[in-house]
């Protein structure tokens, strides 16, 4: 009997340290997004025009000086360092894979960012917006955190296919004429293993994404030397 309260005791010591253990997981996320010079058939979702993120929700973690942005831009929310944290290039786990798509002919290395997030379930998670170099590409991501790890991504690209005018003949003239829209969606819903590189593939683009484990103060650390 003395044996079944003293475990019972300690089983109802130790669950609370569980419980807070699982609280503070935290994770990197890395991300490599590239464009083709592919232009195939589209059978995503068609968008009239790209959709402004400035949803209250999304993080923009872009370390250093402010580039400046349009008026419509709303500012920039104040990054949550106990949420998220964005790791320096010395951390990035993808540097050998962005560099070797790089070097192939038809591919376009637009974004490659890393963070140290904090697990959270969905209905916590924030989106981060996707940094990139190319005009043809924006959108944003978000890890969430249930039973297993979970990547979204809401990303727009450019179709190369689009002409603002085009061009009617006599053949064409009363005759509909579908013409594709100026954006197409790349989404993305995948249940992720960590340690494993997974691809996220679409006709105009891809993406690279991995995650590891992170210990938080090596986070708080690469806060430190992004602000210094």
């Amino acid at each position: 009997m003395k044996n079944q309260l003293r475990n019972l005791l300690t089983t109802l010591l130790i669950l609370p340290l569980a419980l807070i253990a699982n609280d503070e997981k935290w994770y990197q996320l890395e991300v490599v997004a590239f464009t083709t010079a592919k232009s195939p058939e589209v059978q995503e979702q068609w968008l009239s025009e790209p959709e402004v993120l400035s949803d209250e929700q999304i993080l923009n973690l872009s370390p250093g000086p402010k580039a400046a942005q349009p008026a419509s831009v709303l500012q920039e929310p104040v990054l949550p360092a106990e949420l998220a944290i964005e790791l320096d290039k010395t951390a990035f786990l993808l540097t050998n894979h962005a560099y070797s798509l790089s070097r192939q002919r038809g591919y376009d290395v637009v974004a490659h960012q890393s963070w140290a997030l904090k697990g959270q379930p969905k209905e916590t998670a924030l989106w981060i917006d996707l940094k990139s170099d190319s005009p043809g590409l924006a959108g944003k991501i978000r890890l969430h955190l249930s039973q297993y790890l979970h990547f979204n991504s809401e990303i727009e690209l450019k179709n190369p296919d689009w002409r603002a005018t085009p061009t009617l003949t006599t053949e064409t003239i009363g005759t509909a004429v579908l013409q594709p829209a100026e954006w197409v969606a790349f989404n993305a819903n995948r249940r992720m293993k960590i340690g494993e590189l997974h691809y996220i593939d679409h006709p105009l683009a891809g993406m690279l994404v991995k995650i590891e484990r992170y210990e938080p103060e090596q986070g708080s650390m690469i806060k430190n030397q992004l602000q210094n």
